[in-house]
């Protein structure tokens, strides 16, 4: 199993900053960058859950995963 821990980087993270970087493409370039190491995350830790595209995302993973062969 593997923790990605996706966070708010800066001197005083806040909502916006999550706003920008919780966005699908940056959140799937970052998972990416994990597969190409050979690692497949199974967990996705944020700063601001409920901000961005974090749930829709990891739906869209999910659904990817779930029909590919193993």
């Amino acid at each position: 199993m593997l923790l990605v821990n996706h966070w708010v980087d800066g001197d005083d993270p806040g909502r916006p900053d999550a706003d920008a970087v919780n966005r699908e493409p940056v959140l799937l370039a970052h998972l990416r960058r994990c597969e190409q190491a050979g690692l497949t995350p199974t967990f996705l830790a944020t700063d601001f859950t409920t901000i961005g595209d974090l749930v829709p995302t990891v739906a869209t993973l999910n659904a990817q995963r779930s029909r590919s062969p193993r």
